[in-house]
């Protein structure tokens, strides 16, 4: 391989120092020519520097060092570090800035390395050397690459380009599916914006349904989420057992003796109107096993419900009476109107 002095290509470098060599544009390097860079420092600036795979090298000297590459700033095919040091590599391919740590033994001549054609297509790897944090991952083509700003912590992208936005601090979240985006800590984001369809325990939902859950009692019996965005309890007689008749007295006295109260949730800006899990669960002996932290929607309808049919028959019962005392109203007064008319006959 003929090694070139920097000399040569100097004329496409904008910036060199005696100490330092700045890269301000996009370079090509031929195959069967090496660049040795005797410089202690590489600024990349701006721009691409492509090795041809057939026989291409750039090298770095024993005492080299590099700073400020990303996605649109690196070396993209062989690279040699000589001398027997640790070295990261500041390599990428396509728009994609990997770059690669290698350490080898003292008694070796140099290190070398070579960024693959079309890679991280099946591997996962750690975001860590792109940004100032820890315990970043990525699986899938691209996935990721938005990730820049310093501290962002313990990110997931899973997916061809999978990712967040560009600029945007983020931790503790993840985006799976192709081109799903992340913007905002502590979230979970599954698909991009052309999905419509979340299915969990099913192959697809049913029509209608944006989220559907199951299909037995084991795993959720398909409550979902209409498009429209109604959750719907799965509801079936098929399955239900052990049905029991309320007594309509019981069930108004026990709606009657519910403290129903407006009130907010704790740490948050939401306010509501309720009774607590707690009473209702002891009130009306319904729940979830041990859970009385919690209320199913279904119960509370339930109950509203069955009030409502008692209410009715309550009402159906005075408008009996009503309409009785009426009659009694109407003959009372018949016989008054009779009465009337007999004795003003006798006084005649």
């Amino acid at each position: 391989m003929n090694q070139y002095l920097l000399s040569v290509i100097f004329m496409f470098l904008l910036e060199v120092t005696l100490s330092q060599m700045a890269i301000h544009s996009d370079l090509y390097l031929g195959s069967d020519y090496e660049l040795y860079n005797a410089f202690e420092k590489t600024s990349f600036h701006t721009g691409v520097v492509t090795i041809d795979r057939n026989g291409g090298l750039f090298s770095f000297a024993a005492n080299a060092s590099w700073e400020n590459s990303d996605n649109t700033r690196y070396l993209d095919g062989s690279i040699r570090k000589y001398g027997p040091s640790t070295f990261t590599f500041p390599s990428g391919h396509s728009g994609r800035y990997q770059p690669i740590h290698i350490s080898q033994a003292e008694n070796n001549a140099f290190l070398d390395v070579t960024f693959v054609a079309n890679p991280h297509t099946t591997q996962a790897w750690s975001l860590d050397d792109l940004v100032n944090g820890s315990g970043n991952s990525a699986l899938g083509s691209y996935a990721g690459e938005n990730l820049n700003t310093n501290n962002s912590n313990n990110n997931t992208f899973i997916g061809y380009r999978a990712d967040t936005t560009s600029g945007t601090f983020i931790s503790n979240s993840t985006a799976i599916g192709a081109s799903a985006i992340v913007s905002t800590s502590n979230t979970f984001v599954m698909g991009d914006e052309n999905v419509s369809k979340w299915a969990f325990g099913l192959p697809t939902t049913d029509t209608g349904n944006a989220i559907q859950v199951g299909d037995n009692a084991t795993n959720g019996n398909g409550a979902s989420l209409t498009e429209a965005g109604v959750w719907t309890n799965a509801s079936s007689i098929l399955f239900k057992t052990n049905f029991i008749d309320l007594d309509n007295e019981w069930i108004l006295s026990k709606i009657k003796s519910l403290n129903v109260k407006k009130w907010d949730y704790k740490n948050t800006n939401e306010t509501h109107i309720g009774p607590t899990s707690e009473e209702f669960i002891e009130t009306f002996g319904v729940g979830n096993g041990m859970d009385t932290s919690h209320l199913g929607t279904i119960d509370v309808s339930g109950v509203a419900l069955k009030g409502v049919q008692a209410l009715i028959e309550k009402v159906e019962d005075l408008k009996t009476v009503n309409s009785n005392y009426q009659n009694q109203l109407e003959q009372q007064q018949m016989i008054q109107t009779l009465l009337s008319r007999i004795e003003a006959l006798e006084n005649q």
